[in-house]
């Protein structure tokens, strides 16, 4: 089974996105794919207020979950995340095959999301 690592805007929502995250999580599984994200090992009170010393022990954290998957998935509007933008710095500079999720699940769009 190919494990990816689930890369998406937690910075945009107080709840880290969670719902999103879920469906986007929930139709890869549907692909056969294991699925890892931030929300697996880490739960913020409120993801848009964190701290410049919080972001780095996520995007520490991130980079732990990054290393046990073989690719990284980028869900709709990543690139409206800082945090999400430097999870993308890191997998391009590890290397990682990027697919963005609508390529891989061309039906998920942003209202199946909501």
């Amino acid at each position: 089974m190919k494990t990816v690592y689930l890369l998406g805007p937690k910075t945009i929502a107080a709840d880290g996105n969670r719902k999103e995250f879920d469906a986007s999580r929930d139709a890869l599984r549907e692909l056969g794919m294991d699925v890892v994200c931030i929300h697996d090992l880490l739960d913020c009170a409120d993801w848009t207020s964190i701290t410049d010393g919080e972001r780095k022990v996520i995007i520490r954290k991130c980079a732990q979950m990054m290393l046990q998957c073989s690719d990284v998935v980028t869900m709709n509007d990543w690139q409206h995340c800082e945090l999400a933008r430097e999870e993308k710095a890191l997998a391009l500079h590890l290397d990682f095959p990027i697919e963005p999720i609508v390529k891989l699940v061309p039906h998920l769009t942003d209202k199946q999301l909501m």
